[in-house]
């Protein structure tokens, strides 16, 4: 580690504590909460939605600190140019108030999948280093490659629409989306040793904290950045050959998976796919042994998923892990 490297990731903590103690004035600046009006919602008092801001106030502070101090790190970090870096913060800026004009007014499901899709396309449009444009699938020891031409761009903002719809479905528990924000941060930073990724981990150590005390949440803001975040650096490293489509796939294979059966299961019961439940994963092992052996089951199998990929086929993985969500389901619905 190089001594600018050392001196923010000092200053880094440093920031993120002082934010922590004095997180009542950050309330007062965004006055915007979770109000529990509905039966779904198990906290008694409205909960300040700041977990995107957060994030996204410390990625600010991270590219502004190395762009005048260690810019190699930043082009590391598939920052290239001032265009890309323009782009991307520009980007997550608009996406942050989207997602905090949505917690304080509520969006109709159907008007925000549409503005955050349009959003994408354009976004993507703008920049086709983000634009997926075949994939690459290993298949018991074979790599198979299929282009996907004049479709890229639409593929890929579908892509970015679904990754926030499943990121979204798994923020119904305290901990559960940081967790899971934080293994895939820890994937990046072990798949590239970048410190830039250790640097993202720093705030949400913070967050979950108070996130687990009910102190913050994330709200639809939060799934908003985490999204283009995650969306950013995991296509980045997928178009320079980083990583293959397959063990993307296993990455995201948690919120994936729930949400594919959560969404067959309310068509199967011809109910509107925009109204909540308590029918997620995380919410079945709260019900059952609840909040921190829920999340423990959770972040556990979610930890194997991160280490397996580095080792075991990838279709071993997905099979064995369908099985063990199946059984797992199974097991807890038995009275």
């Amino acid at each position: 580690m190089h001594l600018t490297e050392i001196f923010f990731l000092l200053l880094s903590i440093c920031t993120n504590f002082l934010i922590f103690k004095n997180i009542d004035l950050f309330k007062k600046i965004i006055p915007i909460y979770d109000v529990p009006n509905l039966s779904r919602k198990i906290h008694k008092f409205p909960v300040p939605v700041l977990g995107g801001v957060w994030i996204a106030l410390n990625l600010f502070i991270t590219m502004l600190y190395l762009n005048f101090f260690n810019e190699d790190l930043l082009i590391k970090s598939f920052f290239h140019n001032l265009r890309d870096k323009f782009h991307f913060l520009l980007f997550l800026i608009i996406i942050l108030f989207v997602g905090l004009y949505d917690d304080a007014n509520d969006i109709k499901y159907k008007q925000k999948s549409l503005i955050f899709f349009f959003f994408c396309f354009f976004f993507l449009y703008k920049n086709e280093k983000l634009i997926i444009y075949s994939l690459r699938v290993n298949f018991i020891d074979n790599l198979y490659v299929l282009d996907l031409g004049k479709y890229s761009l639409f593929f890929s903002s579908f892509c970015l629409l679904f990754l926030l719809v499943s990121l979204n479905f798994i923020d119904g528990l305290n901990l559960n989306l940081g967790l899971f924000y934080f293994l895939s941060v820890l994937f990046l930073f072990l798949l590239s040793k970048n410190i830039f990724f250790i640097y993202l981990i720093i705030p949400i150590i913070f967050i979950l904290y108070l996130n687990y005390r009910f102190q913050i949440f994330f709200g639809d803001s939060g799934v908003h950045v985490i999204t283009i975040i995650l969306a950013h650096f995991f296509i980045n490293n997928y178009n320079q050959g980083l990583v293959t489509f397959d063990k993307l796939f296993i990455i995201f294979l948690y919120p994936t998976v729930d949400l594919i059966r959560v969404v067959t299961s309310r068509l199967i019961k011809f109910k509107n796919l925009a109204v909540g439940d308590r029918n997620h994963l995380h919410h079945i092992l709260d019900d059952k042994y609840g909040r921190f052996i829920a999340i423990s089951i959770i972040f556990t199998k979610n930890l194997i998923l991160i280490f397996s990929s580095f080792f075991l086929p990838p279709l071993f993985i997905v099979i064995t892990y369908v099985v063990i969500y199946s059984s797992l389901l199974f097991f807890v619905n038995q009275k």
